[in-house]
């Protein structure tokens, strides 16, 4: 695309040192001084009622009333003894790695009951069956242990982040929006960052909010990070999201000095364009074209 675009601008706290070679166009980093480099609002209140879709609370929901999940869902789910490791993305970004990992946890946590989204929508729901089954075979995953929900108005989606006991994010393809959203409760959030932008969103976040013990080296650091959070003890849990919850909105959100980095990034760009055409003032072809250069 360098015939079309010149540069691409990129957060400097989501990209690796050498992430040019994932890009065709010249990689800008926008040099946030490890800040926002968004304008991010909460999605929630101070109340826990939801500011999308109508503004509806999730306060009140605990691990028995949720009403809303299938009934061969919830069976799953009334263990008392179960920890639940939510995972809120499609599971069309799985990747085989994933899957193992999956695997790997209710191997080693004989609790574990994986919460996963499963596919309803009618352009998508033929994958859900390919998916599971994929799961199953490549990923060692126990579907007895698998609490299959279908995607949910934003409130049950909050209430899910506030009783999961760890939240897991997929790996090669991971969370952007759920992930600040659930930081708004405080859920800890176990992310393996890869190379490619998409695949580092999360580890951004945690490492402008001083949050970095929850940033996987490799597959067994994350199964071990996710194993532990997972099963600390309430004291722990409680403690983990007050400091993600405190750390989020003293951080991430509402940084104001989000703008004028974004500005002195696109002026470096103008102050150093890399086509220049010299014309003179008078000339058609000049005039016609003059405001479209640089």
């Amino acid at each position: 695309a360098r015939d079309i675009m010149d540069y691409y601008l990129s957060w400097d706290m989501a990209e690796l040192p050498d992430a040019q070679k994932w890009y065709t166009e010249e990689l800008l980093f926008i040099n946030s001084k490890k800040s926002a480099w968004e304008l991010y609002m909460p999605r929630t209140d101070e109340n826990e009622r939801s500011l999308v879709g109508g503004g509806y609370s999730f306060a009140d929901f605990t691990r028995e009333n949720l009403d809303f999940i299938p009934e061969g869902a919830t069976q799953k789910l009334s263990n008392p003894k179960a920890t639940w490791y939510f995972c809120a993305q499609a599971s069309f970004k799985y990747h085989v790695t994933f899957d193992r990992i999956l695997g790997d946890i209710q191997k080693q946590d004989p609790n574990a009951v994986l919460i996963l989204i499963e596919l309803t929508d009618p352009e998508l729901k033929h994958m859900h069956p390919r998916i599971s089954a994929r799961l199953e075979k490549e990923g060692g995953v126990d579907l007895s242990r698998v609490a299959f929900i279908p995607r949910m108005a934003h409130y049950r989606l909050m209430a899910m982040y506030k009783l999961a006991d760890v939240v897991l994010d997929s790996v090669y393809f991971g969370g952007d929006t759920t992930t600040r959203e659930a930081f708004e409760v405080g859920a800890p959030i176990v992310t393996l960052p890869g190379k490619a932008l998409g695949q580092r969103w999360t580890q951004a976040y945690y490492k402008v909010m001083g949050i970095t013990k929850l940033i996987a080296k490799d597959t067994n650091d994350y199964i071990r990070i996710a194993i532990a959070t997972a099963n600390g003890s309430d004291a722990e849990k409680q403690a983990l999201r007050a400091s993600i919850k405190n750390a989020v909105f003293k951080k991430l959100y509402r940084n104001t000095k989000a703008a004028k980095l974004w500005a002195d990034a696109i002026l470096s760009v103008a102050y150093t364009p890399k086509r220049v055409q010299w014309r003179s003032p008078g000339d058609e072809k000049y005039e016609a074209t003059r405001h479209d250069e640089l």
